[in-house]
């Protein structure tokens, strides 16, 4: 019951609003990641919402021998301060750990926070964007072998042209996991740096 639910979430999310959304979104943003181990994709689209501002997103990345995930979450938000904005939602996730035995798979759907905030706006010619996010999905939010999951992910945005720079960061994710009686703790941290286009 709960995996059909998940499943129909996330085909619902694809159809109404990854295909239609690029066309209505007022802002777009496309970003390319990796480092010697991981490559990762992300497609942000953001949408006002009377006085906030709605975020929708989704992101695959791919481990060789560990893991592969996908992910979509959505957020609301708005600029509470000048130069920081705090948005909340809900953001889930599903993929296969394969460095683990028995390759259990990690389902969850968490309560999710970030906070961006701009440094140096009008004295750099390129601001500075640091932005953090923090997920977290306790056992009845988290499905199938997964029994709960949480991830951390911080990452400095450099935006050298008008509409497109350079991201680097960090990335955390911890699940507890159990599957045909074996339980599992799986935990993996990575730097990484990447290209971000937004129109």
């Amino acid at each position: 019951m709960k995996l059909n639910l998940f499943t129909a979430l996330t085909v619902g999310l694809l159809v109404f609003l990854l295909l239609p959304g690029t066309v209505s979104a007022t802002q777009t943003t496309v970003e390319l990641n990796a480092n010697h181990e991981t490559v990762e994709g992300r497609l942000h689209l953001k949408y006002p919402a009377l006085q906030n501002t709605l975020s929708i997103g989704y992101d695959g990345i791919y481990k060789e021998d560990e893991y592969r995930l996908a992910g979509a979450e959505i957020l609301l938000g708005n600029e509470i301060l000048q130069n920081l904005s705090c948005s909340i939602g809900f953001r889930g996730v599903y993929g296969e750990v394969t460095s683990v035995p028995k390759d259990p798979n990690i389902s969850s759907v968490g309560f999710s926070g970030k906070a961006k905030y701009t440094f140096l706006r009008e004295k750099l010619t390129f601001p500075l964007i640091l932005a953090t996010q923090l997920t977290v999905s306790p056992k009845p939010l988290s499905f199938e072998e997964t029994e709960d999951y949480w991830s951390f992910r911080s990452n400095l945005d450099i935006n050298v042209l008008q509409n497109s720079g350079i991201t680097m960061g960090y990335r955390y994710r911890d699940a507890d996991l159990e599957k045909r009686g074996i339980e599992e703790s799986y935990t993996e941290g990575s730097i990484f740096l990447g290209f971000r286009l937004t129109f």
